[in-house]
C-alpha cells in the first residue's frame, strides 16, 4: 500500500518530535502526537505547534552535530508515523 502523504502541520510535528528525543523539551509535544495521529487539531493549537517547530528548528540551527542527531531522530520517527500499511 502506498504510504499517507505527510503534510505540512505533519512536518512540524515531526521536528518537536526530534526535539523532544534530543532533549530540548519542546513545546506542544502532546499536540505534536496528536497531529501525527490523525487527531483534530484546532487552528489555534497548530499555529502553537508551528511556533514549537521554529523555536526548536532555531535551538538546533547554530550547532552542525545537533543539526546531524536532529535529522538522523526525524527520519526515525517520520517512519515511524509514515511507513507503507
Amino acid at each position: 500500500m502506498s504510504k499517507k502523504e505527510m503534510t505540512y502541520g505533519d512536518a512540524q510535528a515531526l521536528k518537536v518530535l526530534a526535539a523532544e528525543r534530543l532533549g530540548l523539551n519542546p513545546s506542544c509535544v502532546d499536540i505534536a502526537k496528536d497531529q501525527l495521529n490523525g487527531k483534530p487539531v484546532h487552528p489555534m493549537l497548530s499555529a502553537q505547534l508551528d511556533k514549537a517547530a521554529t523555536n526548536a528548528h532555531n535551538q538546533i540551527a547554530a550547532d552542525e552535530t545537533l543539526v546531524a542527531r536532529a535529522n538522523e531522530a526525524f527520519a526515525e520517527i517520520q517512519n515511524q508515523y509514515f511507513s507503507a500499511k
